[in-house]
Order: structure tokens, then sequence, then C-alpha cells
């Protein structure tokens, strides 16, 4: 799953910053890869682990509840942003772009929870 999302990254990177493509190629194609990377990023935090027990469980729980908690502000705070600093901080968010904020949060938090517990 990690592969796939680098991957994912290198291909919206050359789509991003090729002038050749037809606009309508390009858009499909971003599309298209921005899809593939949330589902490689959902495959990556649905896989279970080896030694899968209660607390690891749990840690997926509060790691959940973060993330949602993350992009509910994220979407409430945006838009203030943008009304109190103007079009030098103007925020525009797509759907595809809060998801990914979301699951890429909660991998982090997940990780540190983990890191954590071992200590």
């Amino acid at each position: 799953a990690i592969g796939l999302f680098i991957f994912i990254v290198i291909g919206l990177i050359v789509f991003k910053y090729s002038e050749h493509l037809f606009v309508s190629y390009k858009t499909i194609g971003k599309t298209f890869l921005e899809t593939i990377e949330l589902l490689s990023l959902l495959m990556y935090i649905l896989s279970r682990e080896k030694n899968e027990d209660e607390m690891i469980k749990q840690i997926r729980l509060f790691s959940f509840t973060d993330s949602f908690a993350y992009m509910v502000i994220l979407l409430i705070i945006s838009p203030y942003f943008n009304i109190l600093f103007g079009d030098p901080f103007k925020i525009n968010y797509s759907a595809t772009q809060i998801i990914l904020n979301g699951l890429l949060f909660y991998i982090l938090m997940y990780h540190i929870r983990k890191f954590k517990l071992k200590q």
C-alpha cells in the first residue's frame, strides 16, 4: 500500500508539471490518481497487524476520533482564515484533499500512540 501511495504521488507530480497533455486527459488522470491514492491509504489503514490485541484496537479507535475531529476543525476554521487574511492565505479544500489530510493525520496519530505504548 505504501509503494502504491508513493507511485501515485509521483504520478500526480508528473501530471501537474506536464504541459503537453490535453486539459481533459489531465483532469481525468489527476482525478483517477487521487482516487487511487486515497484507496491505497485506506488499504494501509485497514490492514491488520501481526499481533493485534485489544490495546491496538483502542489506539485505532482514538486515532480515528482524533482524525475526525481534525477534519471537522479544519472545515470550520478554514473559511475564517479566508475572511481574516484575504487572498494571500486563500484556502480552498476539495473533498479529496480533506479526506487525504484526515487519513494522513490518522496514520500519524496511530504511530505516535503506538510508539508511546512501546516505551
